[in-house]
């Protein structure tokens, strides 16, 4: 016999919340490999622009 908490959706609160006007925009958690992603390449250009050769 399962539970009644199965059925029952997540109380967990979003990461991060955006409304604006009729748009919502959650993201329920923290996309690690995207920001991982972004810093490296953000990293490399201003490395690149701040030491030219």
């Amino acid at each position: 016999m399962s539970s009644s908490s199965d059925n029952a959706p997540s109380t967990r609160r979003p990461f991060l919340e955006i409304r604006c006007g009729g748009v919502r925009l959650v993201v329920q958690h923290i996309p690690y490999k995207l920001i991982t992603v972004v810093t490296t390449v953000a990293g490399a250009v201003t490395g690149s622009l701040w030491f030219p050769r």
